[in-house]
């Protein structure tokens, strides 16, 4: 977990009015340790171009990564993982909200053992606001350079229903519907609902033999309790591919799924469409590599290989290769 050094950290709040002194400061101070305070105010057009500015100062090698600097605060909701941000404060009153307060707090913060997470959890009953703070672990919505990738299961299928409404900026291009085989009811009802315009629409399962849905575009089998994560990171480690600009088309050409029309059309019949798709099957197998063995991806007709090196030097290899219903 991250420990910011007592010394060098530093809350400072940047709205539009002092948005460019503000960075400028910060660039300027690499010593410190900012936890930059972005204030959302009415006008949302502009809300975003500042986050698009920060992350054009702050993400610019690792786009796919979210602002772990950034905290927005307003008095209106939005999600951490929407807006690619460390934490988001609902705040019912900004006119009582005491920033100064707030700052002079963090900076007698004891960060020995605690973190900024932790100083934002400990303080949101006193100052009233409401926290959102981006989950990494889990996550229901997420964006990689720019694609957000959708999660369905019926663990998460109530949060979504609570919260979808309060996406601005995602648009679900890659949905994973996570299926067990049996109560997936919930699941594939919202799928129907939100998911059916995304450019590709994963089912991930861990049950050989399930029934095949058509609104999906693939039904991909992973033998592992992990299956969820395993198809949601090796998507990540599809779309992070900084070699190609169009990784998320490249990987939808790969598994054959036929380019989609969004565009409003009065004749079209969706059940008619998902009646003609054909069934598309794939395996993922998720190997865990000694610390020193390194290998190069591959991309084959059949398969494509990646591996994912991890911070403490071990690493993952994912290999998903086409299959058919008897493969799996």
């Amino acid at each position: 977990m991250e420990k910011i050094d007592k010394k060098d950290k530093k809350l400072i709040l940047v709205n539009r009015e002092n948005f460019k002194t503000s960075i400028t400061d910060i660039l300027r101070n690499s010593e410190t340790d900012y936890l930059i305070f972005l204030q959302f105010k009415s006008n949302t057009e502009e809300n975003l171009s500042m986050l698009d500015e920060l992350k054009r100062y702050f993400l610019s090698k690792r786009r796919y990564e979210y602002l772990k600097n950034t905290v927005v605060f307003s008095d209106r909701e939005y999600l951490a993982n929407d807006l690619g941000v460390r934490g988001v404060l609902t705040i019912k009153n900004l006119g009582d909200f005491d920033i100064e307060k707030l700052k002079n707090l963090y900076h007698n913060f004891n960060f020995d053992e605690k973190t900024t997470d932790d100083f934002l959890q400990s303080n949101s009953t006193p100052f009233g606001y409401k926290l959102d703070l981006y989950n990494s672990i889990d996550p229901w919505i997420m964006s990689i350079n720019g694609v957000g990738i959708l999660t369905i299961s019926d663990k998460n299928y109530d949060k979504i229903m609570c919260n979808y409404h309060k996406v601005k900026r995602l648009y679900p291009d890659v949905t994973i519907v996570v299926l067990k085989g049996k109560d997936d009811i919930r699941p594939l009802s919202l799928l129907k609902m939100i998911g059916a315009d995304a450019h590709i629409t994963l089912g991930i399962t861990s049950i050989k033999n399930i029934p095949y849905n058509k609104r999906l575009d693939a039904l991909v089998y992973n033998r592992s309790p992990y299956s969820e994560r395993n198809i949601r990171n090796f998507v990540t480690e599809i779309l992070k591919d900084r070699k190609s600009e169009n990784s998320l088309f490249d990987f939808r050409d790969f598994m054959g799924i036929a380019p989609k029309n969004f565009e409003a059309d009065i004749f079209y019949d969706e059940e008619e469409e998902i009646s003609k798709k054909e069934e598309k099957f794939f395996k993922l197998k998720v190997t865990t590599l000694g610390k020193n063995e390194k290998y190069k991806n591959q991309i084959k007709e059949e398969s494509i290989t990646l591996y994912k090196c991890e911070e403490n030097c071990k690493s993952e290899m994912f290999f998903f290769e086409k299959a058919v219903t008897t493969q799996l």
